[in-house]
């Protein structure tokens, strides 16, 4: 009677007795090791690309200089840049000549009208 008087029967009590949260014995966690594993791959992966960029559309370098000193094995010609570093979607193509690590960028247009700029 006394514990029912009391209203300790109803609130922190299931039927089969206290709930889960007032007993001693730890929660059982199943570790998976192989999820993690794979997870901090990826991680890695990302971050290689971070430091060390390809100059592909998908890891843009910041520019042909960078690209040259990362991957010094380059040969010149077509390579992704992004120079702010920023979104990848704004990455441009360019030329890099890997023997000077210029970025050389592609007139746009291509040819600008010639006019009698002396009159």
């Amino acid at each position: 009677g006394g514990a029912a008087a009391l209203g300790v029967a109803g609130g922190g009590e299931k039927a089969g007795g206290f709930a889960p949260y007032y007993g001693d014995e730890p929660m059982d966690f199943k570790i998976n090791t192989e999820e993690i594993m794979t997870s901090l791959k990826s991680v890695n992966g990302q971050l290689e690309s971070l430091i060390s960029p390809d100059g592909s559309r998908k890891h843009p370098a910041r520019n042909c200089r960078d690209l040259k000193f990362c991957h010094p094995e380059l040969q010149s010609g077509e390579y992704w840049v992004d120079p702010n570093q920023g979104c990848k979607l704004d990455a441009i193509k360019v030329f890099c000549n890997m023997e000077t690590g210029e970025t050389c960028i592609h007139a746009s247009p291509r040819n600008v009208p010639q006019k009698n700029w002396w009159r």
